[in-house]
């Protein structure tokens, strides 16, 4: 093939890719808001490039286009139309009913040049010999796992097919948990790399609302390597000159999108106020959805949000699910588009001990506590679960008993983080070295906070009438 063809189907594979990528094909069966044009600019020497290049043994196949494209889509989620991102802007869709408005999209291909990368191993989780450890590969005895155990304070593997361990020729151990095997099979890829520019521009009604520009810089395969174990021979994927440029329309289309879902958002006023509802002066004019959110500011301080549970033309009506304690919303007070959840969960480290402070019946705990807020976002109840190691096991090295917590926490005093609250605790107790020894209790109490510090005093449930045993504790949280 010529260079004239390659430039051909260059600019034509391209333009109709990135229409696809933007513009969903679904939408072109409706009018659609805002049109979008692109155009491709490259030096006829990089162009032949690529189409004189003797990996690619075809240009043009109707299927592995439409394969390309499927698989592009869903990266890209086909759902996500462009004019649902522009819509977030309210300078572009106000008040407007059908705005009409072109997309521009230049793009200005400066380079295409193939690397040939020399790799020396390849992935073979299967049979492979190595694994690769802190930057180097250090060889193992492949099909072989241990497991880690204390013995006296001392660190013993067990060859064990449930071990996540395994032995290098050097003696050492090493962990997999999240490494994988690979094979010494040298070999060369084959990648090519492009680069340039891309200008944006968003015109509505002939005037320039939204304009920019990013840099393009993509690697794609041409040719890649696989080994197959079973065989024991490397395989060698060729990759197409469809695909290669379907790369790099995916890479500008992503680009795009993040782009504009930086952009500014929809914002208006409150119109009127019937706690916990408030209508807002934007509405289906302005492309506001059901269950989209909305921050309340005052002063440019924000004290609300409000969640979209209808919509009228030029209405919207929301429910109030956060108001900051001491705060009233108003008429006229500024909404703007967002918010943000709070997080639902914490950390808590405890030293935890009984009435005789004994090491034996002592243990540091960490827990992972889930919050339930109210309106203001103040926690106001928790469900934690702990595990924990016998402070006598950790000084004497042998980390073999073991205190695992189940709790519950409601609040009866207190305003934001900080408050009393009352405790319910399920506690196991085990032991590695002693089978029968498991103790399990269920004990009510009080807990406090304050800050990041924390403190607790319970009773097992038999002894709330005599108090001679109780558990004391304390550390911090966040």
């Amino acid at each position: 093939m010529n260079g004239n063809f390659g430039k051909f189907y260059f600019y034509v594979f391209l333009l109709f890719t990135l229409s696809f990528l933007l513009f969903p094909v679904n939408s072109f069966f409706a009018r659609p808001v805002i049109d979008v044009a692109i155009s491709v600019y490259a030096p006829d020497n990089v162009l032949k490039t690529v189409s004189e290049s003797a990996i690619f043994p075809e240009i043009v196949d109707s299927k592995r286009f439409e394969v390309a494209l499927q698989n592009a889509l869903k990266l890209l989620y086909s759902e996500l139309w462009l004019q649902d991102l522009l819509s977030s802007a309210e300078q572009i869709l106000s008040k407007q009913t059908s705005p009409q408005g072109t997309f521009q999209i230049d793009v200005y291909i400066q380079q295409i040049r193939k690397e040939n990368v020399y790799e020396e191993f390849i992935q073979n989780n299967i049979s492979g010999d190595y694994i690769y450890n802190f930057g180097e590969y250090i060889r193992i005895y492949p099909g072989v796992r241990y497991k880690l155990e204390y013995v006296n304070g001392k660190e013993n593997y067990v060859q064990s097919s449930e071990g996540s361990y395994v032995k290098g020729i050097d003696g050492k151990y090493y962990s997999m948990v999240f490494d994988s095997f690979y094979s010494r099979v040298p070999h060369t890829n084959v990648v090519y790399i492009v680069e340039g520019n891309a200008d944006y521009s968003l015109y509505v009604n002939n005037n320039k609302v939204l304009s920019g520009s990013f840099e393009i810089s993509s690697s794609v395969y041409a040719v890649k390597h696989s080994y197959d174990p079973y065989n024991n021979r490397l395989l060698r994927v060729e990759n197409s000159f469809n695909d290669v440029i379907s790369g790099l329309a995916s890479d500008i289309a992503i680009k795009i999108h993040s782009v504009l879902e930086f952009k500014e958002k929809l914002s208006g006023v409150v119109e009127e106020v019937k706690f916990p509802r408030v209508i807002l002066n934007i509405g289906e004019d302005d492309f506001v959805k059901v269950g989209k959110v909305f921050s309340i500011y005052r002063n440019n301080n924000k004290i609300a949000e409000v969640v979209v549970r209808r919509t009228g033309k030029d209405y919207s009506e929301c429910e109030v699910v956060y108001i900051k304690r001491g705060e009233e919303i108003k008429p006229q007070d500024e909404v703007k588009e967002g918010g943000q959840e709070p997080f639902p969960m914490g950390f808590k480290m405890l030293f935890i001990t009984d009435q005789s402070f004994s090491l034996t019946e002592s243990y540091i705990l960490l827990t992972l506590p889930i919050k339930q807020f109210n309106i203001h976002r103040e926690p106001i109840s928790y469900f934690e679960t702990g595990v924990g190691l016998n402070l006598e096991s950790i000084i004497n090295g042998t980390y073999d008993k073991f205190i695992f917590t189940f709790s519950g926490l409601i609040r009866l005093i207190g305003t934001g983080d900080d408050g009393l609250y009352l405790l319910s605790k399920l506690s196991i107790t085990v032991s590695e070295t002693i089978l029968d020894e498991r103790k399990i209790e269920t004990l009510l109490g009080l807990s406090t906070k304050f800050g990041l510090l924390n403190f607790e005093f319970s009773i097992p449930i038999e002894q709330l009438t005599s108090f001679n045993t109780f558990r004391i504790g304390g550390g911090v949280s966040w």
